[in-house]
């Protein structure tokens, strides 16, 4: 009877033993899947915000393009406004007070727009956005005045800062 049960003991140890390696195996098998699976998604995500990150750095470029465009267009016909204003000879004969309200209409007061200037052909300050009767002080030196007596039409110009 003592054998008996020891060998029904044995066996009990043994077939106890391969379960427990059977469900470890099972365990790691399951941990190495999740550990992939996981990997994977993470990968995956990682792709994605890369995806996102260059379309928003995209998008935002352009944007900024655009109304940086935009701005230099709205400069452009503010001084082709002032320049058709200055040949106007009845604003020229207005008032200094009027003829500043008449023709920089508010358009250079826009911030980050330092002043807009009228020069005459020898780059003597004849108008100012910011004062009635301006200092004539002369430009005739400048880059951006340079460029203009060349006879050419350049359209806007935008001189080294």
């Amino acid at each position: 009877m003592l054998t008996r049960i020891s060998r029904w003991v044995g066996s009990e140890a043994q077939q106890g033993s391969r379960a427990r390696h059977i469900l470890l195996g099972i365990s790691c098998v399951t941990l190495a899947a999740l550990c992939l699976i996981f990997g994977l998604v993470t990968l995956q995500a990682r792709r994605n915000v890369g995806r996102d990150v260059t379309l928003a750095a995209s998008n935002l470029a352009s944007a900024v393009a655009h109304d940086v465009d935009r701005n230099f267009e709205l400069l452009d016909l503010s001084l082709k406004a002032l320049m058709s204003s200055w040949n106007d000879n009845e604003i020229r004969a207005l008032s200094p007070s009027l003829r500043q309200r008449v023709m920089f209409d508010n358009s250079a007061s826009a911030a980050d727009i330092g002043m807009m200037l009228v020069l005459d052909r020898d780059g003597i300050v004849r108008a100012s956005s910011k004062e009635p009767n301006p200092h004539p002080d002369c430009f005739a030196d400048r880059d951006y005045f340079k460029v203009h007596t060349t006879g050419n039409d350049v359209g806007l110009f935008v001189s080294k800062p």
